[in-house]
């Protein structure tokens, strides 16, 4: 199940960059990301958790789920959820696993930015962190 919603990049406090400034961009779209769970309800418990080379892009909580959010960033010249593949998902389920997230929800947030919108799209459940 997913939800949408389009709003003005200022709403967010988001200042668009351009492509060539990819990691500021990928920066841009968990802050966007984070601000859409706090809105939800959410608490962030930490954001860029890095787990030995790997890494979760933000750990929230609300009331006794645990949601790790992957989010994937882009332009609109693709659909940047598409990114989070099979390798991915082993890469951070192992880090849940690490961390002892047990029975934590995976979510796949899609965060596209345009000169004036910012479109976020959630992917709730895209896994399990039940590794082993």
């Amino acid at each position: 199940v997913g939800c949408r919603s389009s709003v003005t990049a200022a709403a967010y406090g988001v200042r668009v960059v351009s492509d060539r400034h990819r990691k500021e961009l990928g920066r841009c779209g968990e802050g966007v990301a984070a601000a859409f769970l706090r809105r939800r309800g959410f608490t962030l418990i930490g954001r860029t958790v890095r787990v030995g080379k790997d890494e979760l892009d933000i750990v929230a909580r609300r009331g006794s789920v645990t949601v790790v959010a992957e989010v994937k960033t882009g332009t609109g010249r693709s659909d940047p959820i598409e990114s989070i593949d099979d390798e991915k998902l082993a890469n951070i389920l192992r880090a849940i696993d690490r961390l002892g997230l047990h029975g934590a929800r995976v979510d796949g947030i899609a965060v596209e930015v345009s000169r004036r919108v910012v479109q976020v799209r959630w992917f709730e459940g895209v896994a399990t962190g039940h590794w082993r």
